[in-house]
């Protein structure tokens, strides 16, 4: 059971998005510089950005958390 929804959203420069087998990255597509995406969860030098896909978290993410006015602005909820 996820205990907390994370509303974070990511500013990226082109970076691959790709799915976990075992530990074998599998490219799924590449997500373009300026796209945004809700993180769900972090892993150790990966974000998971929902359905089983991760970016890397690296040179090419800016992790931003948004304040609590602007997550009540987007309609996000969180879970406790």
């Amino acid at each position: 059971m996820i205990n907390k929804l994370f509303c974070s959203r990511t500013t990226m420069q082109d970076t691959a998005l790709y799915k976990l087998e075992g530990d074998k990255k599998v490219p799924a597509r590449t997500l373009k510089k300026g796209e945004l995406y809700r993180i769900y969860a972090f892993k150790p030098g990966k974000l998971s950005v929902g359905g089983g896909y991760y970016v890397d978290r690296d040179v090419k993410i800016k992790y931003e958390t948004p304040s609590k006015t602007k997550l009540a602005q987007a309609n996000c909820s969180v879970n406790k």
